[in-house]
């Protein structure tokens, strides 16, 4: 349970190594918008139930208010591995009736706790996380053509240290052509080999700014850039935030 009260407009950027569900009780404060910043959308409103992936920053915005809220946190452990992709999108807005009344429940018995009221809230978190998954499930999820070997050594090259590869590089190593494989790799993911590597690195580079203490030039190397200024311009264009910006607004919010 949380009760917050803003004197003044608050812009945040949050994250957790958890996958967390907040409901609020009263109101969200007035034109309160956000957007997850993997995304390419606008800010939209935030609305009275919202599912936030771990490690998925959303940048925030809202007016001077207050707000009561309840929010279950569930560690991803829990869920098993090839579950996990039923949580990788969030929503701002969830509209779930059974996710509403369990975060419900779970207030009540935080506010006014009875006989096992632990055991009581950890059995509702159970139920949430299997309802989540359930309604998430499509199938097995689809590698377009590529295997899940050859896939998982695509991201393993893509997020290692330095330059990004080559396509052809890539392509190589997958023993494919340059041109079946970018098709493939399309049909995976629906994104450009270059557009999905550059929006990895940029998720990489959120978390190290926001979990360790590196220098940006550090950074910025690791993320494949030759030099800092170019780092800082790029993660500018993708977050609206420069590097020490996004550090320092991470580092409030914790």
């Amino acid at each position: 349970m949380h009760r917050y009260r803003w004197n003044q407009p608050q812009q945040q950027i949050f994250v957790d190594g958890r996958h967390c569900i907040d409901m609020v009780l009263s109101r969200r404060p007035p034109r309160a918008v956000g957007r997850f910043m993997d995304s390419q959308k606008m800010a939209s409103g935030i609305g009275p139930l919202i599912f936030l992936p771990c490690e998925m920053p959303v940048e925030t915005r809202w007016l001077a208010g207050e707000q009561d809220s309840v929010c279950c946190a569930i560690d991803p452990a829990l869920a098993a591995e090839q579950d996990r992709r039923h949580f990788s999108v969030g929503s701002l807005d969830l509209h779930n009736d059974f996710a509403r009344t369990v975060m419900a429940r779970i207030a009540r018995e935080v506010m006014f706790p009875g006989f096992a009221s632990d055991l009581l809230i950890e059995s509702l978190c159970q139920a949430l996380l299997i309802d989540l998954c359930g309604r998430r499930d499509a199938g097995p999820a689809s590698t377009g053509g590529l295997s899940r070997h050859k896939l998982q050594r695509v991201m393993d090259m893509m997020e290692a240290d330095g330059a990004l590869p080559e396509v052809a590089d890539i392509a190589l190593a997958c023993d494919l052509s340059p041109r079946h494989f970018a098709r493939l790799f399309r049909a995976a993911t629906g994104k450009s080999v270059g557009r999905f590597a550059a929006e990895r690195r940029m998720t990489r580079a959120r978390s190290l700014l926001g979990d360790t203490g590196m220098m940006v030039k550090e950074i910025a190397w690791r993320c494949g850039f030759d030099n800092a200024a170019a780092f800082s311009a790029a993660f500018r264009r993708s977050t609206g935030f420069t590097p020490r910006q996004y550090r320092s607004a991470t580092r409030q919010s914790d």
